[in-house]
């Protein structure tokens, strides 16, 4: 799980923004991260054969023990909802918090944070 982590507070700075989220809205963004959530863990049987995966000496893809589904979904929440750091320095990985359009602009910043990870770490 600290390897998620660390990955999603280093390779998704660019997509996280500054005090997003004010105390009084907080539920309002556990709301939006609920609806993110439920389409993710539609999708987890394939996003666990094809991202959250390692590979052998012979470049065989196996389920992954270091990168997992749940401490993703985990990580995911506790960075888009709780936020990292605090005052001017809080910060929250965006999944669409602020621009009233549904999950859609989430789901992009998510698979774009998830494929840059793929590329330079898990591959």
């Amino acid at each position: 799980m600290m390897i998620i982590c660390v990955l999603f507070i280093i390779a998704a700075s660019l997509s996280m923004s500054v005090g997003l989220v004010a105390t009084s809205s907080r539920h309002l963004v556990e709301n939006h991260f609920n609806e993110i959530e439920v389409w993710l863990n539609k999708k987890r049987a394939q996003l666990e054969s094809t991202v959250f995966i390692s590979y052998d000496k012979d470049g065989k893809p196996y389920p992954s023990v270091w990168y997992t589904f749940d401490d993703f979904m985990t990580a995911l929440r506790q960075l888009s909802v709780v936020g990292v750091g605090g005052g001017e320095l809080e910060r929250f990985f965006y999944i669409g918090q602020t621009d009233n359009r549904g999950i859609v602009h989430g789901l992009v910043n998510v698979a774009a944070f998830l494929s840059h990870a793929s590329v330079i770490s898990i591959k």
